[in-house]
Formats: C-alpha cells, sequence, structure tokens
C-alpha cells in the first residue's frame, strides 16, 4: 500500500512537473509585437558575385549579408526575427538553384529590428557547370533565410516574425541572383614539317703499277646536297555564346493612369545614378511564352509594374550595342521614361508577394542609332495569363536596364539581364482585365485596357558615349 502510495504521488509529481515544463515553454515562445510598433517583416537579403559573366565549367565565388530595417518609401517599419535559418544553394545543371545541396549560412540567427547589413556564411564557392547543349545559358544561385521549403511558409523553428501579439509568423525570402553563361570554344592546330638531307659521297682510287716506268693515278670524287623544307600552319577559332535566362514580358496600359506618387526615389544602373519622382503607374507587364519557347512563363509570378518617371536632365547616350533573339543593333537612349518594379499579381483574391530574383529595371525612351541595322516589323504569337494572341512587333521604344532602388540591391547593376521593349500592333482587341497588385509600394487594383509593348530579353554588348550621363 505504501509502495502504491509513492507511485501515485510520483506520477502526481511527474504530471505537475511536465505540466510545468509545458507552461514555462508556452511563456518562453509566446508571441509578441515586437517593438511595439512595428508592422512587417524588414529582411533584407543582398548577394553578390565576383563576376558577371562565366564560362561554363569556371567558378564564381558569391558573398551573402543580411539586414532587418525600416522601409520609409512604403510605410515599413520592422519587426523582431528570431530562430532564422539562411541556406544558400548553387546553380544546378538546369540553371536552376539546386535546392538539394544546401550550404547552411546561419542557424538559429537572432536578428532584432533595425539591424545593419551583416555578412553570414563567408564566400561561397559555386562551379558553373549548366546545361548549354540544352539551351542553359544562365545560372541561377538562391539565398533563402526563413522556411527552407518555401512558399506557404510553416516552420516556426526555421524562422519566426515577431508581428502579431496573438502569434509569430512563419516566412520565407528568397533573393535569387543570375549570371550569363557562356561556352568558348578554341582549337589550335598546329602542324611542322621539317626535312633535311645531306648527301656526301666521296670516292679516291689509287693505283700503282711499278716497272720499268711509274704511274700514278688518284680521282676523287665529292657531292654535297642539303635540302631543308619548313611548313607551319596554325588555325585557331573561338565562338562565344551567351543568352539570358529572363522571361518575355507583355506590357498592359492602366487605364486611366494610376494614381500614385512617391518622390525622391534613388536610382542606380549602368550609366549612372539619380533621384527620381514616379508620378504614376502606367503598365503592367505580365510574363509570357513567345512562340512556343517557355510554355511556363503564363504561370511565373513574377510581373513588374511600370511608373511613369520624372527624372532630373539627361545627357542623351549614343550608339548602345544590344543583341537579342532579332538580332544585333544600336540604339540612342534619349531619357528615363519608365521604371519597372517586381510584383506580384491577381485576378481574383489577395495577390501574392513578388518572387526574388527579378531585378528592378531603369526603362528609357530609346531608338535606333543613325547608321545601325533596321528592324524589320515581325510577327509572333504570344501567350500569358490573360490571352493567347498574335501580335506584330513594330519598333523599338524603349530600353530597359537592371537597377538598384535605394540601395537595395548594389549587385543588380551589374546584372547582364536587360529587356528591349517593342511597339506591339495585336490581331484582336483586347478584353479589359481587372488585376490587383502588390509590391514594395503596397497594394493596388487597375483596369488593363490595351496592349501596349513586348519587352524582349536583351544582352548589352557596350555602354555608348557618353556613360554617366545624368546631370545635375
Amino acid at each position: 500500500m505504501q509502495a502504491c502510495r509513492i507511485s501515485r504521488f510520483r506520477r502526481s509529481s511527474i504530471a505537475i512537473l511536465c505540466l510545468y515544463v509545458w507552461g514555462f515553454g508556452v511563456v518562453a515562445a509566446r508571441a509578441d509585437l515586437s517593438p511595439g510598433n512595428c508592422n512587417g517583416n524588414g529582411l533584407v537579403i543582398n548577394v553578390n558575385k565576383n563576376r558577371n559573366t562565366v564560362i561554363n565549367g569556371e567558378d564564381v565565388t558569391y558573398n551573402v549579408s543580411v539586414a532587418n530595417q525600416d522601409d520609409s518609401s512604403i510605410g515599413l517599419v520592422a519587426c523582431d526575427i528570431t530562430s532564422m535559418t539562411v541556406n544558400f544553394y548553387c546553380p544546378g545543371f538546369n540553371g536552376q538553384p539546386d535546392f538539394s545541396n544546401p550550404h547552411n549560412l546561419a542557424l538559429n540567427l537572432n536578428l532584432a529590428a533595425g539591424s545593419p547589413p551583416m555578412a553570414i556564411g563567408g564566400p561561397q564557392v559555386c562551379t558553373i557547370n549548366v546545361n548549354t547543349g540544352g539551351g542553359v545559358f544562365i545560372a541561377v544561385s538562391d539565398a533563402r533565410a526563413g522556411d527552407q521549403a518555401g512558399l506557404p511558409a510553416m516552420n516556426l523553428a526555421q524562422g519566426a516574425l515577431h508581428d502579431n501579439p496573438n502569434q509569430n509568423d512563419a516566412f520565407s525570402i528568397d533573393k535569387q541572383l543570375s549570371i550569363g553563361v557562356s561556352t568558348t570554344t578554341s582549337s589550335t592546330s598546329t602542324s611542322s614539317s621539317s626535312s633535311s638531307s645531306t648527301s656526301t659521297s666521296s670516292s679516291t682510287s689509287t693505283s700503282s703499277s711499278s716497272s720499268t716506268s711509274t704511274s700514278s693515278s688518284t680521282s676523287t670524287s665529292s657531292s654535297a646536297s642539303t635540302s631543308s623544307s619548313t611548313s607551319t600552319s596554325t588555325t585557331s577559332s573561338t565562338s562565344t555564346s551567351t543568352v539570358i535566362g529572363l522571361d518575355h514580358f507583355q506590357c498592359y496600359e492602366i487605364k486611366p493612369p494610376g494614381s500614385f506618387s512617391a518622390k525622391g526615389v534613388s536610382v542606380t544602373d549602368q550609366f549612372g545614378s539619380l533621384s527620381i519622382d514616379l508620378t504614376r503607374a502606367y503598365l503592367v507587364c505580365a510574363p509570357a511564352d513567345k512562340n512556343g519557347e517557355d510554355p511556363g512563363a503564363p504561370t511565373h509570378l513574377g510581373h513588374l509594374l511600370a511608373y511613369q518617371v520624372a527624372a532630373p536632365k539627361f545627357d542623351r547616350i549614343h550608339g548602345v550595342q544590344i543583341s537579342n533573339q532579332f538580332g544585333q543593333t544600336a540604339l540612342d537612349l534619349i531619357r528615363p521614361s519608365r521604371f519597372m518594379v517586381p510584383t506580384g499579381k491577381s485576378l481574383e483574391g489577395p495577390p501574392p508577394q513578388p518572387p526574388g530574383g527579378l531585378d528592378h529595371f531603369n526603362c528609357y525612351k530609346a531608338r535606333r542609332s543613325r547608321g545601325a541595322a533596321r528592324f524589320q516589323p515581325t510577327s509572333v504569337n504570344i501567350e500569358t495569363q490573360f490571352e493567347s494572341v498574335a501580335i506584330k512587333l513594330l519598333r523599338v521604344i524603349r530600353f530597359c536596364a537592371p537597377a538598384s532602388k535605394n540601395e537595395e540591391a548594389a549587385s543588380a547593376v551589374g546584372d547582364p539581364a536587360h529587356l528591349t521593349c517593342y511597339r506591339t500592333r495585336g490581331s484582336t482587341p483586347f478584353e479589359n482585365k481587372l488585376v490587383d497588385t502588390v509590391n514594395q509600394f503596397g497594394e493596388h487594383q487597375w483596369e488593363l485596357v490595351q496592349r501596349r509593348e513586348l519587352c524582349v530579353p536583351t544582352v548589352k554588348l557596350t555602354s555608348g558615349s557618353p556613360s554617366g550621363a545624368f546631370l545635375e
């Protein structure tokens, strides 16, 4: 009986102890709003690389930093982040991040609101080996913070955002960085033949007979011939092809132009730095499949929202050499005209956040340089999330360079992925669409009323003259 009583006592004690531990754990992991005035996730991931293009088989070194900061341009006040996991993924054979092989940069990292940029994990060296024979000429790396399974984020053990007094929220944020891959084949053959022959013959005959008289004769013949011939031939051939991996974008006009204003936005691209004002929302650009080249493009989440720009005086840039699917030409850049921002879109319900890896673009009104190849109007078929239609590309109207906004992504300035936008004419009228969008400037609803332009992935071969063309 006594043993029975002790056993019951122990069971009760264990139960009380478990309840205490459980209760303490709940208190320790309780949700909160921290700091008390925060309203969102201020996590910023930056990825830098040591080169902008690479020959297949070579190494690229990446460095990753993270920060947790406010963004006054969109009214964001950052919340604390705890227990965060950050992994880096090198490009795989298909050109996309190899999520089966994580390189851990941080475990259980706490990042208080207001934390400045800090480097994590040290240099990450990736050997680029993509399937160029299968048409892959872009290598995409990925730095992922939070839930490593991606969206929808559910794993609080890999990152908790303290943005709600009732429950912490899981998150998953990616920063992808692309690099153009080239295939360079060089063959050198040298053949050298040398022949030399030398022949020398010498004969000496002596006969001597003695009698009453003596006669002696000596004959010597010598001949030498030398011939030498040397021939050397060297042939060397080098072929290089670089194609970048970026969607085509079919852009649709918002009408009336969306009421919007953002002043003093700092922009840096390959042509210089300037402060611009965004005066209205003008175009929603949807990823497009052109001529069946990328059937999955219409399902891609990354859209671009183009804002009209008011910019300072600009010194025209002449002779920017470009190359894309329609050939090579040269463009004059007249002035900044649009600024494109990565955007999520929905036809029904709240739009998803735009995925990582898509740059901002600073777009310039452009025209063909004097003496450059003239664009021949070209008919293509496109498919987007809105429609499938035949259109004709009429002429170049804009050239867009990857850009860093408010110093958020300095590495974007060196990205090889550009866009050339062509005025289009459709074979059928466009049926108006009502869309919801979300980006760094908030959520909005727009009515799309007509097709305007198709933006095509482009390689910039030369920067033209002058460079650094923004004047005070």
